[in-house]
């Protein structure tokens, strides 16, 4: 509760002016009915406190004692001791108001009693199933107790931690105060008091600029802090944002202050920054980022700017959530006891202050962290669903024989995307490592069992796919620096190599890749098909995909591409409403359609057989009153030359990912779904001695 002093303050101050105004304009009642609104409809205590503060010293005894109350429990929302003043004098000054004094001798109570009692150290899901057409925006408030969230047009929608009072939504961008329009580029970072918000967005003639928006829906003002684009990280501090910036290949980390735009530079790295916090006393700045192996570490820097000290290193992936509520030790996640735990590494001036301690074993899969509030919570994604990848036997008529087993990879919950090597013997694969924010590639022998995992320099990637000669794994990914395109992975070493890579703003032109029977890949730009020589970089042009191709393949054979479109008669439909046509095209003839899709299936992983003779697809039912197996994907095939289409007798829960074997007895293919869920941790610090009450 304590710990919540000083963040209280900074609040209150930040508050108080235009509280002090409103007071001089209003009754004490309206005075009162506004603070119990901004308490019971938005959740803003910091803003609500001031007015109950004036309130309790009106004529009004009745009033008076019950803004005394509303004061108190704000107070402790906050984690402030000064709760305990406000119900002794309801207690001490007005004991003919016995409503007030019934419940101000209750909160003492219980007050009492959790201070007795040491808290016990919670895990729970903080909720298995957002708001309906809303999506997460950001971190939660410092605090712990507000959440930006985005509906479908991309407005700000705040509400409280646990979503259940969402406030109107904010246009973000919009053009207003003398801005231009823009499009918001990054996630929202919310101030100490959630009453504003920074953003980074893209003005329409292609400018960069760093934004601050108010966040009170009746007057939505926004003020431009910086014409350049910066990734808000924190707000920590009630002027400065703790910000990142990626120039050249490198990550810079720096402080904004919003009231001069004045920015410093706290540390420039080569390698990426994932995460970075602010001490409670804006002293020093504690980060992590991928080592050589990149497994993660955890570093500290003044914020005056100067070395990084690091706090968390070694074989293990240590990953930043933030810093202790009273500044003196980092929280990081580890997986050094194998598996992930909550952990605290006190510090001093910026060095380590003694060893690690353990606050919370096996949080279980971490997807993702996410945020460590001043109010003394951890909260975090964790993943509960399963994924892996399985492997179905076909006979020679290219039915299903048998029952799909599982690839036993090796790894527990992760592992998606198979692709085979050029001999049938190996699959590689993507696997999101336990605990960690790391992807690996992952490459296992089927005969020996054997299994390798390479971590390339490349800080995520997708779709694996083994060339015809088998000395290289393309994938699509992103580098250390931030660069966006195809990459060739060595299956040795696990070396990465760039084949075409796409500026920040043109990441969003590439649309996959496939590799053609000569060793080129074939690579797909906005609607185009260019045809790529891996050693010389040279480019040709192949041609131009209908619009609203869905996805498409290269036949091993002959080099002819199939693709998946979109029925123009269906393109005015519903959002639920799926249909479309296959067809194939070679080079410089015209397109001949081979199959249509009707209107009432999802036709998704379009792939070759190894033959040349026929397509592979999933499709899926679109009714949404179909349950269990009836709404699975199914394995279909389609005859190349007469269009006729039967299904393989293969139909799994979230079927996706097809993969062929070179001997076309074989498909690999990823089930499951990452299901991830946010849950927090409370009461992880052991509680400090209680002071006595002067």
């Amino acid at each position: 509760m304590r710990q919540g002093l000083a963040l209280a303050v900074a609040l209150l101050v930040a508050a108080g002016a235009h509280a002090q105004r409103a007071a001089s304009d209003a009754t004490p009642a309206r005075q009162f009915e506004e603070a119990v609104t901004l308490v019971d409809s938005r959740n803003d205590c910091a803003a609500a406190i001031p007015l109950f503060e004036h309130v309790a010293s009106a004529a009004e005894r009745s009033l008076a004692a019950r803004a005394l109350v509303y004061l108190g429990a704000c107070y402790e929302r906050l984690g402030n001791e000064r709760a305990r003043q406000a119900y002794r004098k309801v207690l001490d000054q007005f004991s003919d108001q016995r409503a007030a004094v019934t419940e101000a001798r209750a909160r003492l109570v219980a007050l009492d009693r959790a201070d007795q009692k040491p808290a016990r150290l919670t895990l729970r899901p903080l909720w298995i199933e957002g708001p309906h057409g809303l999506d997460i925006f950001g971190k939660p408030s410092i605090d712990g107790r507000v959440l930006p969230m985005e509906d479908e047009q991309r407005r700000l929608v705040l509400t409280d931690i646990d979503l259940r009072h969402p406030r109107p939504p904010i246009a973000l961008g919009a053009a207003s105060d003398g801005l231009p329009p823009c499009t918001v580029q990054s996630d929202v970072v919310l101030s100490p008091d959630a009453r504003r918000a920074v953003f980074s967005c893209e003005t329409a003639g292609g400018g960069n600029e760093f934004r601050v928006v108010w966040t009170d829906p009746s007057s939505p003002r926004q003020r431009r802090v910086r014409a350049e684009g910066y990734g808000p990280i924190e707000w920590s501090q009630p002027q400065t944002v703790l910000v990142q910036q990626q120039v050249e290949g490198r990550t810079s980390l720096a402080v904004i202050d919003l009231a001069s735009g004045n920015v410093h530079v706290v540390t420039s790295l080569e390698a990426p920054i994932d995460a970075a916090s602010m001490s409670p006393d804006g002293a020093w700045v504690a980060f992590d980022g991928p080592d050589a192996a990149e497994r993660h570490d955890v570093f500290v820097v003044a914020s005056r700017g100067g070395a990084p000290v690091a706090i968390a290193t070694g074989a293990s992936d240590d990953l930043l959530p933030g810093w202790s509520p009273d500044g003196r030790g980092v929280l990081f996640i580890s997986d050094r006891t194998g598996s992930p735990g909550l952990w605290l590494q006190p510090v001093t001036g910026g060095k380590v202050d003694g060893p690690p301690q353990l606050l919370s074993q096996d949080l279980g899969r971490v997807a993702d962290v996410w945020a460590a509030t001043r109010g003394g919570s951890f909260i975090y994604f964790r993943q509960t669903g399963l994924v892996s990848i399985a492997i179905a036997s076909l006979d020679e008529g290219g039915r299903l024989s048998g029952t799909p087993i599982n690839a036993d990879t090796g790894q527990f919950g992760g592992t998606m995307m198979p692709a085979w090597s050029p001999a049938g013997r190996k699959l590689a694969y993507q696997v999101s490592l336990t605990g960690s924010r790391v992807i690996a590639l992952g490459i296992r022998d089927l005969q020996s069992r054997d299994e390798r995992l390479l971590r390339p320099r490349l800080r995520e990637f997708f779709r694996p796919r083994w060339s015809p000669d088998g000395r290289h794994v393309a994938v699509r990914g992103r580098d250390t620096a931030g660069h966006y395109g195809v990459y060739l992975i060595d299956p040795e070493t696990g070396g990465a190599a760039p084949v075409k890579v796409f500026p920040l703003q043109e990441e969003d032109t590439l649309r996959g890749f496939q590799w053609a029977p000569g060793g080129d890949l074939v690579v797909r730009v906005q609607d185009a098909l260019l045809r790529v020589d891996i050693a010389s970089g040279a480019e040709q042009h192949l041609l131009d995909l209908p619009p609203g191709t869905r996805g498409f393949d290269v036949s091993p054979t002959d080099g002819a591409i199939a693709s998946l479109s979109n029925r123009d008669d269906l393109q005015a439909a519903s959002a639920n409403r799926f249909g479309g046509v296959i067809s194939i095209r070679a080079p410089g003839d015209p397109a001949r359609e081979l199959l249509r899709i009707p209107a009432e299936a999802l036709v998704r992983d379009l792939t070759w057989a190894p033959d040349g003779r026929s397509l592979l697809f999933t499709r899926t039912p679109t009714d949404p009153s179909l349950k269990g197996e009836a709404s699975w994907p199914a394995v279909w095939r389609v005859d190349a030359t007469t269009g006729e289409a039967r299904p393989l007798g293969l139909r799994m829960d979230r079927l996706r990912d097809l993969a062929v074997s070179p001997d076309g007895r074989r498909i690999a293919f990823t089930t499951g779904a990452p299901l991830r869920y946010p849950w927090i941790v409370e009461n992880y610090l052991p509680r400090p001695p209680r002071r006595q009450a002067r």
